[in-house]
């Protein structure tokens, strides 16, 4: 289970560094100071990781590369990380059909029980973090 969510995790992260920074690079094309490939897979994995770090003038990129930057952002933040293993062990769940519980806190639950725990957990980060982007703006 472990080798799967962390092949599963690392897959997410190329996948979203990838998309974006190929975007970002096709976005800024035509724009004279064009954004080099390598800058735009910096700016990329410096968006997921929330380092902060940028090899470019983000002022100077298009107004499109710079929602992809802050998309990024919201995908890649710590927020959004944790709904992820939750996400993958609902999925492993519903496709596998485990049988049993895979017991919360030590005690033995049912597959309904431990699927209820685990959607109610998606919903209310999911709601915890759409609350604080919207207080954030």
């Amino acid at each position: 289970l472990l080798q799967r969510y962390r092949t599963a995790y690392i897959t997410y992260l190329v996948i979203v560094i990838f998309l974006g920074s190929t975007t970002m690079w096709v976005m800024d094309l035509d724009n004279q100071d064009g954004l080099e490939f390598l800058d735009a897979v910096f700016l990329a994995v410096s968006a997921i990781t929330m380092t902060g770090l940028s090899t470019v003038d983000l002022s100077s990129q298009s107004i499109a590369s710079q929602v992809v930057v802050w998309v990024i952002m919201l995908v890649g933040s710590p927020m959004m990380m944790s709904l992820f293993p939750v996400a993958v062990r609902l999925f492993i769940m519903r496709s596998e059909n485990v049988s049993k519980g895979m017991a919360f806190f030590g005690l033995n639950t049912s597959q309904e029980d431990d699927s209820m725990a685990l959607k109610v957990i998606l919903v209310t980060v999911f709601l915890y973090w759409l609350l604080s982007q919207a207080l954030a703006w």
